[in-house]
């Protein structure tokens, strides 16, 4: 996304294939509502990152099912002076930060597969 951050959990990043990651976004795609709850966005299904922006949407969570199989929110700035690095820093911190802290909800109520 060009004009905004995007934030993502994956289970086993560093793995090739791993059963663990597919079972988990299959998971949190069962718990959308409790990734809405704790992102304070829409979980958005099987739609193009492009498209939704050009509809207007400013904010939205999607649970992969291709490659990486992550749980992503979107976030767009498109207001934001991107060649303000203090100004967007500041800007994307708070963003961040909820992720982190929504993700880690997630995590004590959805747990990932046990290895």
């Amino acid at each position: 996304m060009p004009d905004g951050l995007c934030c993502g959990f994956i289970v086993d990043a560093l793995m090739k294939n791993s059963e663990r990651r597919s079972t988990y976004a299959k998971i949190l795609e069962a718990a959308s509502g409790t990734l809405e709850s704790a992102l304070g966005c829409t979980v958005i299904r099987r739609a193009n990152d492009r498209e939704l922006a050009e509809q207007g949407m400013m904010r939205w969570v999607k649970v992969s099912h291709h490659r990486r199989m992550g749980t992503y929110c979107i976030h767009r700035l498109p207001a934001a002076d991107w060649t303000n690095e203090s100004r967007i820093a500041q800007s994307l911190f708070p963003i961040a930060s909820h992720f982190i802290d929504a993700i880690g909800h997630v995590l004590q109520t959805h747990r990932p597969p046990a290895v």
